[in-house]
């Protein structure tokens, strides 16, 4: 499995870096922002966002192009050592929560639906982690992309999920979601206790 696992990492780094060095040598590549869309979300927003703006006025207002520099927008936004942005939503009862009320306490957020295998899967271990922590000022904020509000009321419940959640119920049209550019779950992001970004991760 190790074997594999970097496999996969150094294939993803020579795509990484034969679409780098395609755009370095050809900066009026109109199918530059499309190729990067395909893997926008897998790349670093620092590195590209330097390397999109060399590229040609052609390039850059092209349909595929604005799209590109949006999305690159977003990920910067929502990358380490960024002020992670604000999300709004309804917790199950229906009671409002900002993530801006976690300030002053290192905080998970975590993507997720009830639908999601891997998802559930993985939350035994969050529990774990935060019943050893909670005590200690961790705090988890779960953001479901769930559309059917009692499936993810139940899986809450299920799972022993004993901690602040929200959703618009929206599944992958969740505008909570998009402030993230997430594209996959489980993800999440841990922000330090005044709102940094640390780290993100699947």
């Amino acid at each position: 499995v190790d074997s594999f696992n970097s496999l996969m990492e150094k294939s993803a780094s020579d795509v990484e870096n034969t679409i780098y060095t395609h755009g370095k040598s050809n900066k009026n590549s109109i199918a530059f922002p499309l190729i990067l869309l395909q893997n926008v979300y897998y790349l670093d927003p620092v590195k590209y966002l330097p390397l999109f703006s060399e590229m040609t006025d052609a390039v850059k207002n092209s349909e595929f192009g604005v799209v590109l520099k949006e999305k690159l927008d977003i990920l910067d936004k929502s990358s380490p050592g960024k002020v992670a942005p604000d999300l709004t939503g309804d917790n199950p009862s229906g009671q409002e929560i900002s993530l801006l009320s976690f300030r002053g306490n290192i905080t998970l957020i975590d993507f997720w639906a009830s639908w999601c295998g891997p998802c559930r899967n993985a939350n035994p271990e969050l529990v774990k982690t935060y019943n050893q922590f909670s005590s200690k000022g961790f705090k988890i904020l779960g953001v479901s992309l769930d559309e059917n509000e009692e499936a993810w009321k139940q899986a809450i419940e299920e799972d022993g999920l004993n901690w602040s959640h929200i959703s618009d119920l929206k599944g992958w049209r969740s505008q909570l979601a998009e402030k993230y550019g997430i594209q996959a779950i489980p993800q999440s992001i841990l922000i330090d206790k005044n709102g940094v970004i640390i780290v993100t991760g699947k």
